[in-house]
């Protein structure tokens, strides 16, 4: 054929990204040649090697949770916060907002536990019992097996007792029985 973008070009040259080669009958036999560092327009992307978890795939296809710029040198980078975890991230909660369980960098914070969820959302929950007050805990005194000790197994305030406020600061909130005159009853 007299196309250009297939292998071959109009005037019988081998294209730039392509490896030809004759079938038995003498015809050309054209396939991309992906990790050449030449995007063909079968190709999402080609970042001129074969390496899985980069962002181009060792197929040339974009990878989940990256985009590839249109560069000759082409790169792929993650976007921390668009909500589908990328192989470069540990975490991606659709934010960039710190304090939440994954951070502003999409790393995972202490005191919580983040889980993945399909190609990309990740769901993250304050860890009780850990010493570490996160999130929606009321408190958390690092000992999650311990009744009645101001601090329940499930981090709320036990009654008639009174906890440290220690939001923002990773240490273990310090409960103590309410007394009289604390406006506790």
């Amino acid at each position: 054929n007299s196309a250009d973008d297939d292998g071959c070009s109009s005037s019988c040259a081998i294209e730039s990204g392509w490896n030809c080669s004759r079938t038995a009958c003498g015809q050309s036999r054209c396939n991309e040649v992906c990790g050449n560092n030449i995007k063909t327009p079968g190709e999402g992307c080609d970042d001129g090697n074969t390496n899985v978890l980069d962002g181009c795939s060792d197929a040339c296809t974009i990878e989940c949770g990256f985009s590839c710029d249109g560069a000759e040198t082409q790169t792929c980078d993650s976007e921390c916060g668009d909500g589908i975890l990328a192989s470069d991230e540990a975490c991606d909660d659709k934010n960039t907002a710190d304090n939440d369980g994954c951070s502003s960098t999409c790393t995972q914070e202490a005191g919580w536990d983040c889980t993945t969820l399909a190609c990309g959302q990740t769901s993250c929950t304050a860890i009780c019992g850990d010493g570490l007050k996160v999130g929606i805990e009321a408190c958390d005194d690092g000992k999650k097996t311990t009744a009645s000790d101001g601090c329940s197994a499930v981090c709320t305030v036990d009654c008639g007792y009174t906890c440290s406020n220690d939001d923002g600061v990773d240490q273990a909130s310090t409960c103590a029985a309410a007394s009289c005159g604390d406006g506790v009853v």
